[in-house]
């Protein structure tokens, strides 16, 4: 199928949470052995830790050479690209007089616009959100919202595991549509 590289900004990968993950597939899905899946499943999954916009930028460049390579040579690809959370790496750098954050930060969204088109990659980014005028809003602001073409926002009704999925951006969907799902304890 293809490789994931996930971004790690924040310490937060864990065999253990995709062991969980897995564990929640219904099994009739599933024909192989439970430590047969883990392993197939881990090993497709590359992680790296970055924790700063200028190791973002070269994995990015490193992400880029490998798939020009990746493309005339046949051999598995990488599909799937997450960034766990943009918003650390970008938030730091924005704000205050210095317009040097806001370009990096429209830079970054255009490499990520163009690795998925040049190489039909799909690109997951996690941005969290601050309280402002009593409305959750997205950290990195209004020059953000233009950078993806789907947003979603996913929130937790407190104290409950039941949460809301809203369409927020869609170029296909009508945006507002919801979605409500629960996480089952284990």
């Amino acid at each position: 199928m293809g490789a994931v590289l996930y971004l790690d900004t924040s310490n937060s990968f864990s065999p253990s949470r995709i062991a969980h993950i897995l564990d929640e597939l219904p099994i009739s899905l599933i024909k192989e052995p439970k430590d047969m899946r883990l392993k197939r499943v881990m090993s497709s999954i590359i992680c790296e830790s970055v924790f700063d916009i200028f190791a973002l930028f070269e994995v990015l460049d490193r992400l880029e050479v490998s798939l020009n390579c990746k493309v005339t040579n046949g051999s598995n690809k990488i599909c799937l690209l997450i960034i766990d959370s943009v918003s650390s790496l970008l938030a730091p750098i924005i704000g205050g007089k210095n317009s040097q954050g806001r370009s990096m930060m429209i830079s970054v969204a255009m490499i990520l616009k163009k690795l998925a088109h040049k190489h039909n990659l799909s690109v997951l980014v996690t941005n969290h959100m601050v309280a402002g005028n009593g409305a959750p809003k997205p950290a990195l602001g209004e020059s953000w919202k233009a950078a993806p073409h789907i947003r979603l926002m996913i929130s937790r009704d407190r104290g409950s595991n039941i949460c809301t999925a809203t369409t927020l951006k869609h170029t296909l969907l009508a945006c507002g549509r919801h979605m409500k799902f629960q996480f089952l304890p284990s």
